[in-house]
């Protein structure tokens, strides 16, 4: 348990004990003197020869007990040396005196080694403070590895955007924080001139750098490009100034001759989609669209460059439709938001504008004018035209159409009596029966309006009007006209039946007691009694019958073809 730090050039010296029992014994410490640096521990060993044992020690420094710890506690039997000592706690500078007092083992009495000097002495303090080397403060664009510390030990170097960072650390814990700016390297090249400086430049970081630009050829202009972006100054943009620089970038210039910039054809317009005719001459840009216009540049060549700021007013679609003998025009107009348009609605000879609407623009009409409301969306404009000729008198028989009624035909069918006749069929044809005696069965009816022979089919809108005279046959509970499919089942279709005085009256208008629409036998009832849909004696009416399906005339066979009947009440 000796410590080694303990053995100085102090001379060991023996002191003979004589002990109360039968042999002479001696004892001693392992020096007699030492010089004890301050913060160090106490370690002490006394020897014995001859085997001496004790019961019990007790160490002292002066004149008390010392505390700290035996190298052989004595617990029941005796026990011999080296018996050692070690204190637990440091001394204060100054000198103090050790002793061991022993309790023999044989024949009782008691054995005193000591004292010895122990003297505690300040130890010598040498400190630095940490100081910052050379490499401190210097931009630079790679982590410095040399020059780190004047005084100190440097730590690992930190590198971050903007700095290289280390600590310098001096023996008595005295840190000082060093650091350099980081640094990047700014490229700079020329095409058909110089730019000045031309080597590559170190700038701090968010930093900026500035360079001169002259063209080799009189009236051309820089166009600079690279990765550090930047801006133009001085007359005819002779220096060029980098975005703060926060990487490794280039600037590149090239010297060209200036060219213009134009706007296109779209500049000024009233447009419904994204203009595409952006410019004449240079460069467009892209198009930034608002509720109210769409807007882009137009630039050219050398700098500075010449640059077009280019608009159009954003519009939407006016559609127009017309129905039949008629024209509305234009056929569509882009309009600008909550601007208004005209449209000129035009009647084919022999007739009239029946109405002009539109579904979300509003708007009206003041003679052939159709002005709409505010428009604010895509909307469009509706004019229909109705008969405003002639009108000729129905002939009383055969194939008659009304003018303007291209869709409506009035025909014959049953010359007297009661009974069925097969629809398109026979014309005047009095009772043919299914039998068809005599009669030949059509699809259509063919017809002359004008000049053309016309096909007439019995398809969705066209309307076929069968000329009937009302007979008072004294049945006011009987009467009744009936329409069936050509074999005498149902008509499997929509189809519609009304009974009017006048064959262009629509279904619409017709009396409710005298039309009905059906699918299986579509009929209108003409009792007197009770009120159904009553004739007047010797008055001409039309049955008017429409196809609603709109594949149903479609279909091959004799699908269009129906038998028509009707009870004694009329003729």
């Amino acid at each position: 348990m000796m410590n080694t730090m303990l053995k100085t050039s102090a001379a060991i010296a023996g002191l003979t004990i004589l002990f109360a029992g039968n042999a002479e014994a001696t004892c001693s410490f392992n020096f007699t003197k030492v010089v004890l640096p301050k913060g160090q521990n106490v370690n002490l060993v006394v020897t014995c020869d001859n085997g001496e044992a004790f019961t019990s020690i007790d160490w002292t420094r002066d004149t008390t007990s010392a505390s700290g710890g035996v190298g052989f506690p004595l617990v029941g039997a005796a026990q011999t040396g080296p018996f050692a000592y070690r204190t637990y706690d440091q001394l204060a500078v100054g000198v103090y005196s050790y002793s061991m007092t022993g309790v023999n083992a044989v024949g009782g009495g008691t054995t005193t080694v000591g004292p010895v000097s122990l003297t505690v002495t300040a130890p010598p303090v040498t400190t630095t403070t940490g100081a910052c080397g050379t490499a401190y403060n210097i931009l630079a664009h790679n982590a410095p590895t040399g020059n780190l510390c004047l005084a100190g030990t440097a730590s690992a170097v930190t590198t971050a955007a903007s700095a290289f960072s280390w600590t310098c650390t001096g023996s008595d814990a005295g840190n000082t924080a060093c650091s350099a700016p980081h640094g990047y390297n700014v490229t700079p090249a020329a095409t058909n001139g110089t730019i000045t400086p031309a080597s590559a430049q170190l700038v701090a970081y968010h930093g900026t750098k500035t360079f001169a630009l002259a063209p080799a050829t009189a009236g051309q202009g820089p166009v600079v490009t690279g990765t550090c972006g930047g801006v133009y100054s001085g007359t005819g943009n002779t220096n060029y100034t980098t975005q703060p620089v926060t990487a490794d970038c280039t600037v590149s210039v090239n010297f060209a001759a200036l060219a213009g910039a134009t706007c296109g054809t779209d500049n000024g317009t009233v447009l419904n989609a994204t203009p595409t005719n952006l410019c004449t001459s240079g460069t467009a840009g892209l198009v930034t669209t608002t509720a109210s216009q769409y807007s882009w540049t137009c630039t050219g060549t050398g700098s500075p460059a010449p640059t077009a700021n280019c608009a159009a007013t954003r519009g939407y679609l006016v559609s127009t439709s017309a129905g039949a003998n008629g024209t509305i025009s234009p056929t569509s107009r882009a309009v600008a938001s909550n601007g208004t348009t005209t449209f000129t609605v035009t009647p084919a000879t022999n007739y009239g504008i029946q109405s002009v609407s539109s579904d979300h623009c509003g708007g009206s009409l003041s003679g052939t004018t159709y002005t709409t409301g505010a428009v604010t969306s895509a909307c469009t404009v509706t004019a229909s035209f109705v008969y405003t000729g002639t009108r000729l008198t129905d002939p009383g028989s055969g194939l008659w159409q009304p003018p303007g009624y291209t869709n409506l035909l009035v025909a014959d069918q049953m010359t007297g009596g009661n009974g069925i006749s097969y629809i398109p069929g026979c014309i005047d044809s009095g009772n043919p029966g299914a039998s068809d005696a005599g009669c030949a069965y059509h699809d259509y009816y063919t017809i002359t309006p004008g000049t053309t022979p016309v096909n007439f089919y019995f398809t969705p809108g066209n309307i076929l009007s069968l000329r009937v005279k009302g007979n008072n046959d004294l049945y006011p509970g009987i009467g009744q006209f009936l329409l069936m499919g050509s074999t005498g089942a149902n008509v499997n279709s929509s189809v519609s039946m009304w009974v009017v005085t006048d064959p262009t009256t629509t279904y619409a208008n017709a009396p409710a007691l005298c039309k009905n629409t059906a699918g299986n036998q579509p009929g209108v009832l003409t009792w007197s009694n009770p009120v159904q849909c009553p004739l007047t004696n010797g008055t001409q009416y039309y049955v008017n019958i429409m196809v609603n399906d709109v594949n149903h005339c479609l279909l091959p066979g004799q699908q269009c073809r129906f038998q028509f009947s009707r009870s004694t009440d009329a003729q």
